[in-house]
């Protein structure tokens, strides 16, 4: 469709906010709506001194004119999410490449991944880099404008709580290491077991998170700190646990809450 100049839009009585326009820009043909036109013809009128509208539709001015429309339509960059695939890693663990994704409100003229500049149309990066301790990793965007924003995403390292039932004292890392495991660096959850015949219950995590206390059927108690032992995780990292072991057995269907 044949665009029409803005100037001559800008002249024109009545545009309502839902009306549609194609005009001629640079050039090139492109479609604004009503509301805009509206708010650039205010903004125009307003800054002219003499002659009405059609001084301040000069050459010059035509200059002006088209920099507020840019302007009216202009969206600063965001960063829309920024992710890994390895936010939490055992402690121990050296991972050797994580996969980034992200997405953006608009194509960048500039990316950067960890001070790496990238191609700016990638919106998933493989970054390759041993890494052993908690780390952020930062994506850099930069719009047309000069506008820069970044995030970062970053990769914890933490050890088990382990939990689970058994008919044998939990001694060892051996045994520690056959219950269930989360990675967490809080002592606090809810658990939900079967206690079968002469089963216990047991929790067992880092002592450096603190001591435990429990409540089974919204009553405080029912568990007793057994041991604290060194124990080895599946990555040889070492540290000293907790064992924590319910003082009846034979339980059944039990929920655990842990604070």
């Amino acid at each position: 469709m044949e665009g029409v100049k803005i100037s001559q839009l800008l002249k024109t009585d009545h545009i309502n906010d839902n009306d549609s326009f194609i005009i001629l820009q640079d050039g090139e043909t492109k479609r604004v709506y009503g509301k805009t036109l509206q708010g650039l013809k205010t903004s125009v009128v307003n800054n002219v001194i003499d002659g009405g509208l059609d001084k301040a539709l000069s050459a010059e001015q035509g200059k002006l004119l088209a920099k507020r429309l840019a302007d009216l339509e202009y969206k600063p960059i965001s960063i829309l999410s920024f992710n890994s695939n390895n936010n939490v890693v055992e402690i121990g663990n050296v991972i050797h490449d994580v996969r980034l994704t992200w997405n953006l409100n608009k194509q960048p003229i500039l990316q950067i991944v960890d001070k790496e500049n990238i191609d700016i149309k990638l919106r998933e990066f493989n970054l390759k880099k041993d890494i052993s301790k908690d780390a952020t990793i930062d994506l850099e965007v930069k719009d047309e404008r000069g506008l820069i924003t970044n995030k970062t995403t970053s990769i914890n390292f933490m050890n088990g709580v382990y939990y689970g039932v058994s008919d044998k004292d939990i001694s060892t890392s051996e045994d520690i290491l056959t219950l269930k495991k989360e990675l967490s660096n809080s002592k606090s959850r809810s658990i939900n077991v079967d206690c079968g015949q002469e089963q216990h219950i047991y929790y067992c995590l880092p002592s450096r998170l603190g001591d435990c206390t429990f409540f089974v059927g919204g009553f405080e108690g029912g568990f007793a700190k057994t041991n604290t032992i060194q124990f080895k995780n599946s990555f040889g990292y070492i540290e000293n646990y907790d064992v924590y072991k319910s003082t009846n057995k034979n339980l059944g269907s039990t929920e655990v809450v842990i604070r």
